[in-house]
């Protein structure tokens, strides 16, 4: 059974549940009319040539519509390449020109749709290319990481037997999950899928001006969602000034860059035993994961216990992964690709160590900052200053310097009243060292986000150093 079958079955046993609910106009899609999508959609792209190997590139919202359009994209055996919002025009032209056969965006979806439906015809091939997924692009230009069909089949959103135990409790609790952000997120992709593969709904929430959180899962009964760490920072910001039903929430995962110890420890206070905490990247899929009972232990710092079909290895300090699951190459870059996927392995280019089991990351191998021709690595230095009892968060960016080639700045937001200046440079000199003591350090209200959540810190640094 090759991907998507096991979804189009599952869809197929319970044609009378209710798959997705759209709150902005009221509908409510059983898996019957999604498939009906599905079919219309297949045809029309047999219509028009597309099937196994063929490339096409996905330009899509958050809506039913769009689901089916995946699910029928993969039952054509084609190579799915998604775009997601966010790109300069140079980054898109970049990705469009490696080589396309069609983009479908929604107003095409929408011609398709008038197509009569046939029977769907599943033509996906084990071995094929399935899904080639874009990386942010903050470092330049964005790598499509690769994914076989086989890989898309074995995952455990799909298959039941890759399930762990804590999957399993996940999978319970996803029975409304917020579904929002861009289908061509892989995190989304994968947390969805587990949803209706064990007989949830599907939730999309309306937009407006209204913060999307907390509001919305008391609004929609949500019992499941996601969310990067600058997004749980500014819910709990909220829920310091005023009170929210959440009471509904079962499941908050949690990824993207790393969280303090004293916000995680706010977040499990505010919202209870729900939160959990991801490890991963596109290039490895997710990698490792702790529940809110191992946080609740004393596990804080730790990214969790990696997924039991994933290995870990440590070489020279930096984080190595084999995951059967994961991509296999970069798209058409096949020196970046001998540099990253080493023999089955995926070098992470993360610094980190395994203690009792768990995985605890240092930082980026590449996130270093040349102080007087020594690496000094940026991700300690955060994890020090995150743990300052009157800081909140912390950001540590690189910037030429005269006297020491590259002097280490700091970016912060405190808790309540900012603390003394002096006093966090002694508290890194303690902890680290004089070359990991920051030259300025900036209290700041808010950083620069970037379209994929992760903050930005080439324009927080363009915004307050001169010289960077």
């Amino acid at each position: 059974m090759i991907f998507p079958e096991p979804i189009i079955q599952q869809l197929e046993m319970y044609p009378d549940h209710v798959v997705v609910e759209q709150e902005d106009n009221g509908r409510q899609i059983s898996a019957a009319e999604l498939l009906s999508m599905v079919r219309c959609l297949a045809a029309a792209m047999e219509d028009a040539g597309l099937g196994p190997g063929s490339r096409v590139v996905l330009i899509l919202d958050v809506s039913p519509e769009s689901l089916a359009t995946y699910l029928a994209v993969y039952a054509r055996g084609c190579l799915v390449i998604d775009i997601r919002p966010g790109y300069s025009e140079a980054q898109l032209q970049f990705i469009l020109g490696q080589g396309v056969d069609r983009v479908i965006d929604q107003q095409v979806v929408h011609e398709m749709l008038q197509t009569p439906e046939r029977p769907l015809e599943l033509l996906a091939r084990i071995d094929d290319t399935a899904h080639v997924a874009y990386t942010s692009g903050s470092t330049g230009q964005p790598k499509g990481c690769s994914r076989t069909y086989r890989a898309v089949t074995d995952h455990w959103a799909v298959n039941a037997a890759r399930l762990s135990p804590e999957l399993q409790e996940i999978a319970s609790r996803s029975q409304r999950f917020l579904l929002f952000g861009t289908l061509a997120s892989i995190p989304i992709q994968d947390f969805s899928l587990l949803s209706l593969f064990h007989g949830g709904t599907l939730v999309i929430p309306r937009i407006d001006d209204t913060p999307l959180f907390p509001d919305v899962i008391a609004r929609l009964n949500i019992t499941a969602s996601l969310m990067n760490v600058p997004r749980l920072y500014q819910m709990l910001d909220t829920l310091r000034t005023r009170h929210c039903d959440l009471s509904s929430l079962k499941m908050l995962m949690v990824s993207g860059s790393p969280m303090s110890d004293h916000r995680l420890s706010e977040a499990l206070d505010r919202l209870g035993p729900v939160v959990y905490f991801a490890y991963g990247q596109t290039e490895s899929n997710c990698i490792a994961m702790i529940t809110p009972d191992e946080i609740r232990q004393g596990r804080y710092g730790s990214v969790g216990r990696p997924l039991p079909h994933v290995q870990v290895d440590i070489r020279d300090g930096e984080v190595y992964v084999h995951n059967e699951l994961a991509a296999f190459e970069y798209w058409q870059k096949p020196e970046l690709t001998r540099e990253v996927f080493q023999d089955g392995w995926i070098r992470t280019r993360d610094c980190g160590y395994i203690k009792d089991g768990y995985l605890y990351l240092d930082g980026r191998a590449r996130d270093v900052i040349m102080v007087n021709a020594l690496p000094v690595y940026v991700g300690p230095i955060e994890r020090v200053l995150n743990n300052h009892p009157e800081i909140d968060e912390a950001f540590v960016v690189g910037a030429p310097d005269d006297k020491v080639g590259e002097a280490v700045h700091a970016f912060l937001i405190a808790r309540d009243q900012p603390p003394d200046h002096e006093s966090i440079r002694t508290t890194v000199r303690q902890s680290l060292g004089d070359s990991s003591v920051p030259k300025s350090i900036h209290f700041v209200s808010s950083v620069p986000v970037m379209p994929s959540g992760k903050v930005d810190k080439k324009a927080l640094a363009a915004q307050y150093l001169v010289d960077a």
